[in-house]
């Protein structure tokens, strides 16, 4: 159906390339929450399938590598949490980001 490219290669600098580590599909099954390797948290709004028409909206930026990501299974558009390699856990919520209106 189509494609989105979250952000694009640095050619001066390939060590900070980041990509998707984890991706999860909201009940509505037209909202995506995504994280990179460099901590960003993403939310990718389908917005129309025929034809395709996304938009993407960051959540937050935590600037550390995360080791994992998700969603509350009784709220999943209210709270989501992250994990990141040194060991911090961090639960968010939608007053935190207002980004579900």
């Amino acid at each position: 159906m189509g494609r989105c490219l979250i952000n694009s290669a640095n050619e001066e600098q390939p060590d900070l390339i980041d990509y998707v580590s984890e991706i999860r599909i909201l009940p509505s099954g037209n909202h995506v929450m995504t994280t990179t390797k460099y901590g960003q948290i993403l939310l990718i709004f389908v917005e129309s399938w025929t034809p395709l028409a996304i938009s993407i909206q960051s959540l937050v930026s935590l600037n550390q590598s995360l080791s994992s990501f998700d969603v509350s299974f009784l709220e999943p558009y209210n709270k989501w949490l992250a994990a990141t390699n040194s060991g911090k856990v961090v639960v968010y919520n939608r007053q935190d980001c207002n980004s579900f209106k």
